[in-house]
């Protein structure tokens, strides 16, 4: 791994804007070693992308990765777009509407809308799930080619066996639905108390898979409802997404 590979793993270890994490922290979230965090921590600090924290020796992220961020979010044309969707099928589901990507893995929410009476449901902007075990990450993983799928795999029991096996589990007695229903639902493997549908959107312009993805209370909310009522209007905003960014471009 080289020094930007390293870099980055440190800001990916923030998996959040508000969250503070120190030298010792960093280096068991990364694998790295506790000099080399130390080093790069340092650097940090002076491209502005880590702050240090007032009154103590920890760290979060500074204005110089909160930056680049909002620009990436700005350079997604689709955003607006994709947002007022997001929005609609809100206000017609009781949870959590966002759109997800993946970054190594895990996903992570570039946008979201939520119900307004929901309170169980925490996901924002810049939230990390797992790509293992939740719907968002399975969608995105079984719409990719047989070679990604293992090379995901592979990396995956780098770090937790377990978690791989159950994947590939799982891939192997989705794929005939998949190709059949076109999204995937996911019911408390990751949260006990959420399930989940995700659809993956293939976009163009972006060259690049990303994830509709719903998740909502399962008290409420079992497979067969979300069969139902909740992956049509995904499978439905998917069609409108596609034939959207055609106009946008």
């Amino acid at each position: 791994m080289n020094a930007v590979a390293r870099a980055l793993a440190i800001l990916h270890s923030f998996d959040g804007a508000e969250v503070v994490l120190g030298n010792h922290q960093i280096a068991a979230r990364t694998g790295l070693a506790k000099s080399t965090v130390a080093r790069l921590t340092h650097t940090l600090l002076r491209t502005g992308h880590l702050a240090r924290v007032p009154h103590g020796d920890g760290y979060r992220l500074g204005i110089g990765t909160l930056t680049f961020a909002s620009t990436a979010l700005r350079g997604l044309e689709l955003r607006r777009v994709i947002r007022g969707c997001l929005v609609e099928i809100a206000a017609l589901v009781p949870g959590t509407i966002g759109l997800a990507a993946r970054d190594g893995l895990e996903m992570v929410y570039l946008d979201y809308a939520r119900a307004a009476h929901v309170l169980s449901l925490h996901s924002t902007i810049g939230s990390r799930v797992p790509l293992a075990e939740t719907a968002a990450g399975r969608a995105w993983i079984i719409a990719q080619p047989r070679s990604e799928q293992e090379s995901v795999l592979a990396s995956l029991v780098e770090r937790d066996a377990a978690a791989a096996r159950a994947l590939s589990t799982w891939l192997d007695d989705y794929r005939s639905r998949f190709t059949r229903d076109g999204y995937v639902i996911s019911c408390g493997a990751w949260n006990p108390y959420v399930n989940g549908v995700g659809v993956p959107v293939f976009f163009p312009t972006y060259g690049a898979t990303m994830v509709l993805v719903a998740g909502v209370l399962a008290a409420e909310y079992d497979r067969e409802r979300l069969d139902r009522e909740v992956a049509p209007l995904l499978r439905d905003l998917a069609t409108r997404l596609g034939r959207l960014e055609d106009q946008v471009k």
